[in-house]
C-alpha cells in the first residue's frame, strides 16, 4: 500500500493512503489533482476551496506569453500592469490587494520583501508546467501573505516534456522570443532544463511626451529553469529546482529638482532615461520519505531572491533622489507530516522557519526578520461529507505571537453536486517598506488581519463543470498609499462581498470556459469602493481542434474602477477580444499566430506621477516550434 506518487508540484509527495479514496484512473490523471489547497493531494472535485488549475496545455492553447494574458480569466482573479510588458504587474484576488496572496514557485516562497508583492512581470510561462490558485485565506497553513489566496507556480521536469524542443517567435513592436527546452531519464535519475530569451521594444508606457518621455518602454528578460530528481527507493526521492529571471526594463519617470532662485523655489526639469535591472531566482530542495504505511513525510529548504536597482546611461539619478539598490532575500525550511490516524482520516503537522533580509542603498533601521511556525490540520470523510479543521501560530521576531485558524465542510448533495462551507482566517506582516522606508515607513504598524467566510456550489455532468461560490471577507488594520497625505496610513476597515462562478463545457467539438467575478469592495469608514477594484468583470474563451489544427477566442471585460480612495478619478471599463490559431505542419513542426486585444481598444487601469498608463494595443505574435525525432 505504501507508495509514493510523484505530482511534480514542489510541494511534498505523500505516501498512497492519502490517495486511498482515488480509483486507479485518476490517480494516472495527474489534472485531476491539487495538493496546494491542503498540502496534501486532493481530488478537484472533493476540494473544500475554491481553487483554478491552469495546466501545460492551457498555457500551450492560449498560446499565453506572461501571466498577465493567462490568469486573467480565472474567475475572482484581476490583472493590473503599468504601461508596457516587463512593467509593474500585479494580481488581485476577489478584490484584495496585489500583496495579500502568496506566490510560491515549487512550493518556495517568491517575492520582494521591501515591496511585500512578487515580481510578477518577469516569470515566463514556457517553464510551467501546471498552476494551482487557490481563492480565499489559508494563513493557518502558510502563514502571512495568505489572505487573498495561494498562487502555486509547478515548473516542469523531465516527465512532463519533450526530449528537446525549439520555439522562436516573433511579433509586434519588435518583440522577440526564443526557447530550447529538453529533459531526459537516466536510470533513477531525471534532468530537465528551459532557457527562454525574450525582448520587445515596448510602447510608451504614459500619454506624457515632455522631455524623453515620449519614447518606446522596452523590455528584455533572460530565463532559466533547471530541475533535478533522484528516486532513491520506493519510498524516498530527492528533487532539487532552480529559476533564474534577469530583466532589464525602460520606464517613465520624472527627473526634477527644487532650486532657490532670486529667492523663489522653482522646480528645474531634466532630460533623462531611466531603465530598472531586476533579478529574481528561487532555489527548492525536497527531501521525500514513506517512513511507514501511515505516514509520510517531507523536508524541504528554499531560498528566492528579488534584486532590483535604478539606472540611467545620461544622469546621475542621486542627483534627483530616483536611485536605489534594494536586494531582498527569503530563506525557509519546512518539515510537514502527513499521518493516517484510520482510514479517510488525516492529520497533518508541520514546522515552518522563515527569515527575510534586504541590502539596500537606503538606509533601513531593522534589515532582517525571522518568523517560526507550527500548523496542524485534521481532515475526515464519511458518508459523503468532508470536514476539515487547521491551525497555525507563527512566532514573529518583530510583531510576536499570531494564531490564524480555518473550518472547511463539503457534503455532496448528489453523485454530481456538492456544497462547500468554509471559514478561514489570515493575516500579513507590514513590509519593510511599509515600516522603515526612510521618509515615508511608520514603525508603528501592525499585522493586517482579515475574515473570510464562503459557501460553495459545485456541480460537473457529463463534460461540464460548473462552480459558484459566495463570500464575504473582512480586513482590519489595512495598509495603503494615501494619496491625499502622500504617504502610507493604516486606518481602513474593508469588506468585500461578492460571488464568483465558472462553467466549462464542450458544444459541437468546441471547449467552452466562461468565467464571472461581481464584487462590493467597500471601504467600510467612507463607503467608497476600493482603489482600482473593478466590480464586475467576465471572459468568455472558446477553442475548437480539428486534428492538425485548431482555432480560439477570449473576450475579456471589466466595468469601470476608481484610481483614487476619494472615487474621484474614474476609468471606464472595456472589453478586449484576442484570437489564436495553431495548425501542425507535420509531426516535428507546428505553426502558431496570435492576436491580443484584436480591435485596438484604448483603455486605462492605473496612473502614476506622470499621469495615466497605456494599455498594450494590439498586438500579433508568430510562432514557430521544431520537436526533433530520436
Amino acid at each position: 500500500m505504501k507508495k509514493l506518487i510523484n505530482l511534480n508540484l514542489g510541494l511534498c509527495l505523500v505516501p498512497f493512503f492519502a490517495l486511498s479514496s482515488v480509483n486507479a484512473e485518476e490517480v494516472q490523471d495527474v489534472e485531476n489533482i491539487i495538493v496546494t489547497e491542503s498540502r496534501i493531494p486532493t481530488i478537484v472535485s472533493e476540494s473544500l476551496s475554491a481553487i483554478s488549475i491552469i495546466t501545460k496545455e492551457d498555457i500551450e492553447r492560449y498560446q499565453a506569453s506572461d501571466l498577465y494574458d493567462l490568469m486573467a480569466r480565472l474567475p475572482g482573479v484581476s490583472m493590473l500592469r503599468n504601461g508596457a510588458r516587463g512593467s509593474a504587474t500585479s494580481l488581485s484576488i476577489r478584490g484584495n490587494q496585489g500583496d495579500h496572496s502568496l506566490f510560491l514557485v515549487d512550493g518556495v516562497r517568491i517575492g520582494s520583501a521591501t515591496l511585500g508583492s512578487a515580481t510578477l512581470a518577469l516569470i515566463n510561462t514556457n517553464s510551467i508546467e501546471r498552476i494551482e490558485v487557490v481563492r480565499g485565506p489559508k494563513s493557518n497553513l502558510y502563514g502571512a501573505d495568505a489572505i487573498g489566496g495561494v498562487v502555486n507556480i509547478i515548473t516542469r521536469d523531465a516527465a512532463d516534456m519533450d526530449s528537446l524542443q525549439v520555439k522562436t517567435s516573433v511579433g509586434s513592436n519588435g518583440t522577440k522570443e526564443t526557447t530550447l527546452s529538453a529533459g531526459t531519464t537516466q536510470g533513477k535519475s531525471s534532468y530537465s532544463a528551459v532557457f527562454n530569451a525574450y525582448e520587445t521594444d515596448g510602447i510608451d508606457s504614459t500619454y506624457d511626451t515632455s522631455f524623453l518621455h515620449g519614447d518606446d518602454d522596452g523590455h528584455e528578460n533572460d530565463s532559466i529553469a533547471l530541475r533535478y530528481g533522484y528516486e532513491i527507493n520506493d519510498d524516498a526521492k530527492l528533487s532539487l529546482s532552480y529559476n533564474s529571471n534577469d530583466s532589464s526594463t525602460d520606464y517613465d519617470s520624472g527627473c526634477s529638482k527644487w532650486e532657490e532662485v532670486s529667492g523663489v523655489w522653482v522646480q528645474e526639469q531634466f532630460e533623462c532615461y531611466i531603465y530598472n535591472e531586476t533579478k529574481i531566482t528561487s532555489l527548492s530542495s525536497s527531501l521525500d520519505l514513506d517512513v511507514t504505511d501511515r505516514w509520510s513525510t517531507n523536508f524541504q529548504l528554499g531560498r528566492s531572491t528579488d534584486n532590483a536597482e535604478e539606472l540611467s546611461p545620461n544622469v546621475d539619478l542621486a542627483d534627483f533622489s530616483l536611485d536605489g539598490i534594494f536586494n531582498t532575500t527569503k530563506t525557509e525550511a519546512t518539515w510537514f507530516n502527513a499521518i493516517e490516524l484510520e482510514a479517510d482520516t488525516i492529520l497533518s503537522l508541520g514546522l515552518d522557519y522563515q527569515k527575510d533580509e534586504i541590502d539596500s542603498s537606503n538606509a533601513y533601521d531593522i534589515t532582517s526578520r525571522d518568523n517560526k511556525a507550527a500548523f496542524l490540520q485534521y481532515k475526515f470523510k464519511s458518508e459523503g461529507a468532508d470536514v476539515s479543521f487547521g491551525a497555525r501560530r507563527d512566532d514573529n521576531e518583530q510583531f510576536g505571537a499570531h494564531t490564524t485558524t480555518s473550518f472547511m465542510a463539503g457534503q455532496n448533495v448528489t453523485d454530481n453536486m456538492r456544497l462547500n462551507f468554509s471559514y478561514g482566517e489570515g493575516f500579513k506582516a507590514p513590509t519593510f517598506n511599509d515600516l522603515y522606508y526612510p521618509g515615508s515607513g511608520n514603525p508603528n504598524f501592525v499585522p493586517e488581519q482579515s475574515k473570510n467566510i464562503e459557501l460553495g456550489f459545485n456541480a460537473n455532468w457529463g463534460d461540464s463543470v460548473a462552480n459558484v461560490t459566495l463570500f464575504n471577507n473582512r480586513l482590519e488594520n489595512l495598509i495603503q498609499y494615501n494619496f491625499a497625505t502622500w504617504s502610507t496610513d493604516q486606518t481602513a476597515e474593508v469588506e468585500i462581498t461578492g460571488v464568483e462562478l465558472s462553467l466549462e463545457t464542450e458544444l459541437s467539438g468546441w471547449l467552452v470556459g466562461l468565467s464571472g467575478t461581481v464584487l462590493n469592495p467597500k471601504d467600510k469608514f467612507t463607503g467608497n469602493l476600493l482603489r482600482r477594484r473593478a466590480e464586475r468583470s467576465a471572459s468568455l474563451g472558446g477553442d475548437y481542434s480539428g486534428g492538425n489544427y485548431g482555432f480560439g477566442f477570449t473576450v475579456y471585460s471589466q466595468s469601470h474602477t476608481f484610481d483614487n480612495a476619494a472615487n474621484t478619478v474614474r476609468f471606464g471599463g472595456y472589453t478586449t477580444l484576442a484570437l489564436r490559431a495553431h495548425f501542425d505542419l507535420s509531426d516535428n513542426w507546428k505553426v502558431k499566430v496570435n492576436a491580443n486585444n484584436l480591435t485596438d481598444k484604448e483603455y486605462v487601469t492605473a496612473s502614476g506621477f506622470l499621469g495615466n498608463y497605456r494599455s498594450m494595443g494590439r498586438e500579433l505574435l508568430f510562432t514557430l516550434a521544431y520537436t526533433p525525432s530520436f
